[in-house]
């Protein structure tokens, strides 16, 4: 969780690249356009390619960046549908009004806790299936092969990918896709040299490490760079 406050006398825009997480948009009032549309509080889903941000005068909010799971046991079904997508949940605009009321961000943090608990109190459980495949890809960072997954499962991989989907809005080589990106997207911020990025990531080699980057953030890794706070909070539920 990271609340943000910041101002800009000229419209500002930026390109937030793709990511294996659901950014949460709480905002204290001020709206920001998603690819030319306004939004005030949103949830935004997987996307397998980057979005253009755009805003004038002051942004001020919070944002928790949550798992794909974490955001199923927040919202349930409707992750299924809004993967490419922005979607402004039920209940969440009321949340940023009481805390734009609140006097400070210890006391906004504090109402945003209480409001998570709540929520997880009645929150589905994912199928444990699927929340280990989850974990697999996640800890490996996209390269562990599907297939494998799903026949240590014991599904077939049509329905390993469908029951997949609809707890994360993708199916597992897509969410791997962008998981292999985030670790490579890290080293490259590092300073990392791209040809030992490339094999540290598990890409054939950097010329496939290029073209994933400019697929996945709209530009070639030797160009990329990290400007905006909140493309740097990491926040799961």
């Amino acid at each position: 969780m990271k609340g943000y406050a910041e101002f800009s006398a000229r419209p500002l825009q930026r390109t937030e690249v793709a990511g294996a997480f659901l950014p949460l948009i709480i905002t204290l009032g001020p709206t920001i356009s998603v690819d030319g549309t306004a939004f005030g509080s949103f949830l935004a889903g997987l996307y397998e390619r980057p979005v253009q941000t755009a805003f004038v005068g002051e942004q001020l909010g919070v944002q928790l960046n949550l798992t794909p799971l974490g955001a199923y046991r927040l919202f349930g079904g409707v992750v299924a549908d809004v993967a490419g997508a922005v979607v402004e949940p039920p209940g969440v605009a009321e949340l940023g009004e009481r805390l734009a009321a609140a006097p400070s961000w210890p006391q906004r943090y504090e109402l945003v806790q209480q409001w998570l608990s709540r929520r997880l109190a009645d929150a589905p459980s994912p199928d444990p299936a699927v929340a280990w495949a989850w974990d697999r890809l996640a800890t490996s960072a996209g390269r562990t092969p599907v297939g494998a997954l799903a026949a240590e499962i014991g599904w077939s991989r049509r329905h390993f990918a469908a029951r997949f989907r609809a707890h994360t809005g993708l199916p597992p080589k897509p969410v791997a896709r962008l998981l292999r990106f985030e670790r490579a997207a890290s080293l490259v911020a590092s300073g990392r040299p791209l040809a030992s990025v490339a094999d540290a990531a598990g890409y054939a080699d950097q010329a496939h490490l290029s073209r994933e980057f400019v697929r996945l953030a709209g530009c070639p890794p030797g160009r990329y760079q990290v400007t905006f706070v909140q493309d740097q909070l990491g926040v799961a539920v």
